[in-house]
């Protein structure tokens, strides 16, 4: 997978991702390998799910995947949205501190909103 990664400069607890790679498993379903995922990361101790649905990403099926965890600068709150296009599965991502969560929440919204394919 390649994936770019920005660290808020005024904040580095603060940060966004986006990334794509070819579909590894194509008999599953994007919401099967996201459930799948998900699961696997919530066998981890300070992993906790908060929403995990099926929605649509620039007119694509798509899969919003929210949680929190602990990192080596505190909790975060992270959300990430993927979707697959022509055998490739892309994920826009943004994480930051849960007590300012909008202002990270809306640094996914405007890259959903500009994000290609």
């Amino acid at each position: 997978m390649t994936t770019l990664v920005a660290v808020d400069p005024a904040d580095a607890r603060r940060e966004v991702r986006l990334g794509g790679a070819p579909v590894t498993d194509p008999a599953k379903t994007l919401p099967a390998r996201i459930t799948e995922a998900a699961v696997d990361r919530e066998r981890e101790a300070g992993h906790s799910r908060i929403a995990l649905s099926e929605t649509s990403t620039r007119g694509f099926p798509a899969v919003r995947w929210e949680f929190e965890e602990g990192s080596d600068r505190g909790p975060k709150r992270v959300a990430a949205t993927f979707w697959e296009v022509d055998g490739v599965e892309y994920v826009l991502y943004a994480a930051g501190p849960p007590d300012e969560w909008a202002t990270t929440r809306e640094l996914l919204d405007v890259m959903i909103r500009h994000a290609t394919p």
